[in-house]
C-alpha cells in the first residue's frame, strides 16, 4: 500500500520530568514535537537574563509551555522565549492543587473568556505557532463554550485531554464526547485552520489506532504512556506501517532499519532506563528492533510499571543536568 502515517505525535508537557534530559529521548524515540516543562510566566521575566542557558536551541521541533494567572504578562514572556522554540503553548489543564491555587493551568478553564484574552495577547505578541492545552471542563463537562471562546482567539492548535480537571488522572479518557467536538467544530476548525490534538489515556499502539480510526485528529499526545516508554512514539507509527500499511515504507520514510544497539550501550540512557523502570527489558537487547515484529507487541500489562519506579526522577535529573547550567536554579525555576 502506498499509504502514508500523517498523525502528528506529540510528548506531553510534564512538570517534575520533561526536562531537557527526558525530552531528548522522547526526539530519539520518534516524537514529532516536543514540549517542555511549563515555565511560569513571572519567572521567565525574572530569569530574562538567563534565558539562553535555560532554554537553549533544541535540533528537533521543541514547544515551549507557559502558565499563570489571567493578569500575568504571558504576551511579554512568549516574546521573551520566541527565539528559542517552535512554537508557544499556554498551560490551561493542569490539574494540580498548588497550580490552582494560584489560578493558573485548569483554573483558566472556569472563565472561557479570559483564556481568549491570553491566548489572543500571546498570539499578538509572537511571530511563531501558538497552541493551548485544555480539559473537557474544571468540575463539568464544559468544553463546547470552552472551543467556541477559543475559536474566536484563533490559536493554532488546540489540545484536548478528554478528562475535567477534577477527575486529575483517574476514571477513563472520555473519547465519546469528541464525536460532538468534531460534529460542532470541524468545519470552522478548517476554515480557521486550527489543528486539534488529542490527549489521554494513550500508553499502547493500539489504543492510538483506535482515536485515529475513529477521530481522525491532527495529533496525538502522549504523557505518561511516554515516561513508561519513551519509544511509543515510533512503536505507534510501526504498529500502523506492520499491520495496516507497507512496514518497508516506513524503514524507508525514516530511513531506519533497526534502532541503533548504541542507544542502549549509552551510559546515560542506562541511568534514564533505570529511572523509568524499563532497564530489566531493556538489558536483554530487546524490543527496539524492527527485524522482529514479535519483540514490538508489548503487551499493556508490560507497561504497566509501577509509577513509584520514577518518584525520585526529577531529583536524579537535576544531578544530571549539573553540567547544563546550575541545578540549584533549575530546582528553584
Amino acid at each position: 500500500m502506498s499509504l502514508k502515517f500523517s498523525t502528528k505525535l506529540y510528548s506531553a508537557p510534564i512538570a517534575g520530568y520533561t526536562n531537557d534530559y527526558l525530552t531528548y529521548y522522547f526526539h530519539l524515540g520518534g516524537a514529532d514535537y516536543i514540549y517542555s516543562e511549563m515555565f511560569n510566566v513571572n519567572e521567565i521575566i525574572r530569569f530574562k537574563d538567563k534565558l539562553e542557558k535555560i532554554f537553549k536551541r533544541k535540533d528537533y521541533k521543541y514547544i515551549i509551555q507557559i502558565f499563570g494567572k489571567y493578569g500575568d504578562p504571558f504576551d511579554v514572556a512568549s516574546n521573551l522565549v520566541q527565539e528559542y522554540c517552535d512554537g508557544i503553548d499556554i498551560n490551561s489543564g493542569c490539574p494540580v492543587k498548588k497550580v490552582i491555587k494560584a489560578q493558573g493551568g485548569a483554573f483558566l478553564l472556569k472563565d472561557p473568556f479570559k483564556m481568549y484574552k491570553i491566548v489572543k495577547s500571546v498570539k499578538d505578541s509572537v511571530d511563531i505557532p501558538v497552541s493551548i492545552k485544555i480539559r473537557l471542563g474544571f468540575d463539568k463537562i464544559e468544553i463546547f463554550e470552552i472551543l467556541s471562546s477559543l475559536f474566536e482567539a484563533k490559536p493554532n492548535f488546540i489540545t484536548i485531554h478528554f478528562r475535567t480537571a477534577k477527575m486529575l488522572f483517574s476514571g477513563k479518557a472520555n473519547y465519546d464526547i469528541a464525536y460532538e467536538i468534531e460534529d460542532k467544530f470541524n468545519e470552522q476548525a478548517n476554515k480557521l485552520n486550527i489543528k486539534l490534538i488529542y490527549n489521554g489515556d494513550i500508553d499502547i499502539p493500539q489504543k492510538a489506532y483506535e482515536i485515529i480510526k475513529n477521530h481522525n485528529p491532527y495529533g496525538l499526545m502522549i504523557g505518561r504512556g511516554a515516561l513508561y516508554d519513551p519509544f511509543i512514539f515510533h512503536r505507534i507509527k510501526y504498529y500502523f506501517y506492520s499491520n495496516f500499511y507497507d512496514i518497508e515504507q516506513y524503514k524507508s520514510l525514516n530511513n531506519l532499519k533497526k534502532i541503533p544497539i548504541f542507544w542502549f550501550k549509552d551510559k546515560n540512557f542506562q541511568n534514564l532506563a533505570i529511572l523509568i523502570g524499563l532497564y530489566n527489558k531493556l538489558k536483554n537487547e530487546k524490543f527496539y528492533f524492527f527485524e522482529n515484529e514479535r519483540n514490538f507487541k508489548i503487551e499493556e500489562e508490560d507497561i504497566n510499571i509501577k509509577y513509584s519506579s520514577i518518584v525520585h526522577f526529577r531529583k536524579i535529573a537535576h544531578k544530571l543536568l549539573k553540567n547544563v547550567y546550575d541545578s540549584k536554579e533549575i530546582k528553584n525555576f
